[in-house]
């Protein structure tokens, strides 16, 4: 079952390492894609992202990983 992680678009690709809540700034980045959290449900990472773009202002990719 593939699971699924967040690019954020900045100069250097940022990847979501976690998002612990709806509000405020609960989120944590990483650089390193290997550190990056991941969704077995596309539908939650689909919400995560939309979350991550409203709080930081940035533009969002989902993508495939490998278990």
């Amino acid at each position: 079952m593939p699971r699924y992680s967040l690019v954020i678009h900045r100069p250097n690709p940022e990847y979501v390492a976690a998002c612990y809540e709806q509000t405020g700034n609960g989120l944590r980045t990483t650089l390193n894609p290997d550190d990056a959290c991941s969704w077995v449900l596309f539908d939650k990472a689909c919400e995560v992202a939309r979350h991550v773009r409203e709080v930081l202002n940035v533009d969002v990719s989902i993508r495939s990983v490998a278990n």
